[in-house]
């Protein structure tokens, strides 16, 4: 496929997900196969209660937007011109633009899982008769994933912002973590002021993924869901091969911490539907 009709499919919002996180899926699986022993704690049940804020970003900044830019929009203006058409400007990439957004609050047992989606990329009207517009338009999308009490619940926002609950059924109970499942993070690394253990770029799961870095949370007792650590810090490879538009894609904590005082309505869906 050429390049230029790749990034043409790019602004397809259902192809734009695949590609740019293609690497957090394989993250989220190698993590699966990695499991540890949840975290012992205290909070209203009896446990600590801890929350987890991360970002998922390119360097370069805005890369999957710069390739839009220069694979499509382009190519678009010029057939625009051709046939006298004036033609939209492209739009500034925000400052603050991420892909995704992620909080993951978490007693060691029960969590939420809350995956936002601050941007949309609109180029449903990227054609010379439109003026080849292309919009980065403000987004309130969320996925939202509760285990409670051994049952699962997903909780979505569209964007048009309705929101749709799924029940999910009662899960089996967790099988006993491998013993030393941690132990291959052996790294110390910070970001953002948190401690992190990461794995040697000599690990297999590495070069399986491509990965440049992936770390977990660096304490005793890793931050944990479905008894499986959480990954906070990944670098993964572009999955282009073209190295023009070549890209980092990165996932990185911006906060880690315990909360104070925690309100179990966290676990009810009506809390994010309302």
């Amino acid at each position: 496929m050429q390049l230029s009709a790749l990034a043409t499919r790019v602004v397809n919002q259902n192809l734009l997900a695949k590609i740019i996180f293609v690497a957090s899926s394989a993250v989220w699986l190698v993590a699966c196969e990695r499991s540890a022993a949840s975290s012992a704690s205290k909070g209203d049940n009896g446990r600590t209660v801890r929350e987890m804020v991360q970002i998922e970003r390119t360097e370069p900044a805005g890369a999957i937007i710069t390739m839009t830019r220069q694979a499509a929009y382009e190519g678009c203006t010029v057939a625009a011109k051709m046939l006298n058409i004036p033609v939209k400007p492209f739009p500034d990439t925000p400052a603050d633009y991420v892909s995704e957004r992620t909080t993951v609050i978490s007693d060691g047992t029960n969590y939420v899982r809350k995956v936002e989606h601050p941007y949309n990329l609109v180029g449903d009207k990227m054609v010379p008769e439109s003026g080849c517009e292309f919009r980065i338009e403000p987004s309130k999308q969320a996925d939202i994933f509760i285990f409670n009490d051994g049952k699962s619940t997903s909780v979505s926002q569209d964007s048009e912002n309705h929101w749709h609950v799924e029940e999910g059924v009662s899960l089996p109970a967790e099988k006993a973590a491998q013993s030393g499942a941690t132990s291959a993070y052996s790294e110390a690394l910070t970001v953002n002021g948190v401690k992190l253990r990461c794995l040697p770029a000599s690990d297999s799961v590495m070069n399986a993924l491509g990965a440049e870095a992936m770390c977990i949370d660096g304490s005793a007792q890793p931050l944990t869901t479905d008894g499986k650590p959480v990954v906070l810090y990944f670098r993964g490879k572009s999955p282009l091969t073209d190295i023009t538009f070549a890209y980092v894609t990165i996932q990185e904590p911006v906060s880690l911490k315990q909360l104070d005082k925690f309100d179990s309505k966290i676990f009810d869906p009506a809390t994010y539907t309302k």
